[in-house]
């Protein structure tokens, strides 16, 4: 059960459009509302394409670069969190912030996720020839 658990798991990170996948259509069956499913699908996902864009640049670059991650993590939060004092101030400041944050995350993982998936395609091409 556990070996099975496992694998489960690691196919979620390494293929995380899947659990993105499988999320949004537990939550449509279970809603009938696509927004709500798209929204919550990207909720629950954004840490699975975090951790893969991790794991991708540890494989392409054969050197982890955690510390990468979580500079880029820090960036974008604090950059929203200007942009949003500049342009809203300090009314409901932190319950939006978190919320555009974290889809924000998501955006952003998501679109490094398949760079990063067509940069190890090319470099493994590159290294076959």
């Amino acid at each position: 059960m556990s070996a099975l658990l496992s694998n489960l798991a690691a196919a979620f990170v390494a293929i995380p459009l899947l659990g993105y996948v499988v999320v949004f259509v537990i939550t449509k069956l279970a809603t009938k509302q696509h927004r709500r499913a798209v929204k919550t699908a990207s909720d629950l996902s954004a840490p699975l394409f975090i951790m893969s864009v991790y794991y991708l640049i540890s494989v392409i670059w054969k050197t982890p670069f955690v510390w990468t991650v979580f500079i880029l993590l820090l960036l974008l939060g604090a950059a929203g969190a200007f942009a949003r004092w500049i342009v809203h101030g300090k009314s409901r400041f932190f319950s939006k912030f978190i919320r555009v944050y974290w889809r924000s995350t998501f955006l952003l993982f998501f679109f490094v996720y398949f760079l990063l998936m067509l940069i190890g395609l090319v470099r493994s091409v590159w290294v076959a020839f």
